[in-house]
């Protein structure tokens, strides 16, 4: 694998770095963070959660999902095997 692109560019990281270069690299990057999370429904709401997946595009899939009130609390959650269908399908 002397050849290999992977190792051409694991490579030049590993020169990178041990010329100390990846300290100039990075103040150069601008920085953004965004704060992903859960956010909490309004006071006397409730929230529904949903998600489906399948391996492999088709192939065996599931879907879950729960419903929280405004302070975070569970409240009933469900799980189910959809058999064997795309990701989109899985989602739906």
């Amino acid at each position: 694998m002397a050849g290999h692109p992977l190792m051409a560019i694991w490579g030049l990281t590993k020169d990178i770095i041990g010329a100390g270069l990846h300290e100039e690299i990075n103040t150069l990057i601008p920085k953004k963070i965004n704060v992903v999370g859960w956010k909490y429904p309004p006071q006397d709401w409730m929230k529904l959660n949903v998600d489906g997946c399948s391996k492999c595009n088709p192939g065996l899939a599931a879907t879950g999902g729960l419903i929280r009130d405004c302070i975070g609390s569970w409240i009933r959650g469900f799980a189910i095997n959809t058999g064997v269908c795309t990701s989109v399908r899985a989602e739906l």
